[in-house]
């Protein structure tokens, strides 16, 4: 916790396993992923540079709506091109522009080869009522497992800062909720909230998990070469599929 991890990390650890994969003979299935991951993997990740570390905590201090108007006068094709509702992808676009004039688009086509070429690759779906059902089930699952004492333990350890920085959903609203819940306390420890804000917090996390999952569901539609597969219940990937090859 607290140490990035990026798209870039990703493939390089990638590449020294699948060596090694290659090297014994085996096949390797690569589950999960987001969109970008997977693009990177199966299409290749430009080389465009990183900007400075005052400019990155510069842009790391905007809003979502910051971010895109800045983006929006540097580069507006690019604004139409990435996910304007992820801050990383607006920072990203900004910073690669106004530290190389260039656009991360122009990067983007002088993408180095992919380390995978020849796959299959598998889109799971699942009717829209039913993935939202399963949304609200693993949330509440989560907080039944300890969510907020986990949440609050990395607080208390690493800080506020680093929780809200973290890119996955449900730390930073969990980590605000702490804060709302500590408000004019003198203790040194965080406090769990009260069962209101919990109830709040979740319901947030469930709304911001659904629309995660709606950005996602529209990249997958745009990736070449996949075959999408519907599952309902328990139904199994192997029970949905014929024999693959």
């Amino acid at each position: 916790f607290g140490e990035p991890f990026d798209v870039a990390h990703y493939l390089r650890h990638a590449a020294a396993f699948l060596r090694e994969q290659r090297e014994a003979g085996r096949r390797v299935i690569v589950v999960g992923g987001t969109g970008l991951y997977f693009r990177a993997l199966t299409r290749g990740l430009c080389e465009a540079p990183q900007g400075s570390d005052e400019l990155r905590a510069e842009l790391s201090a905007l809003s979502v709506a910051e971010l895109r108007e800045r983006l929006k006068a540097l580069d507006p094709a690019m604004l139409e091109r990435i996910d304007a509702s992820n801050p990383r992808r607006l920072v990203r676009a900004i910073e690669v522009k106004e530290a190389t004039g260039r656009s991360l688009r122009d990067w983007q086509e002088e993408t180095p080869e992919p380390l995978i070429s020849n796959f299959t690759a598998l889109w799971i779906q699942r009717e829209k009522a039913e993935l939202a059902q399963r949304i609200e089930a693993r949330v509440e699952e989560m907080f039944a497992a300890g969510w907020v004492e986990e949440v609050r333990g990395l607080a208390e350890r690493y800080g506020m800062d680093a929780v809200r920085a973290f890119p996955g959903i449900g730390y930073r609203e969990i980590g605000e909720s702490l804060q709302e819940g500590n408000k004019g306390a003198a203790s040194c420890g965080l406090r769990p909230p009260g069962q209101q804000v919990v109830r709040a917090t979740r319901n947030a996390i469930i709304v911001a998990t659904r629309q995660y999952a709606k950005r996602q569901l529209t990249w997958f539609a745009r990736e070449p070469n996949l075959q999408a597969v519907m599952l309902t219940g328990n139904q199994s990937l192997s029970g949905a599929l014929p024999a693959l090859s």
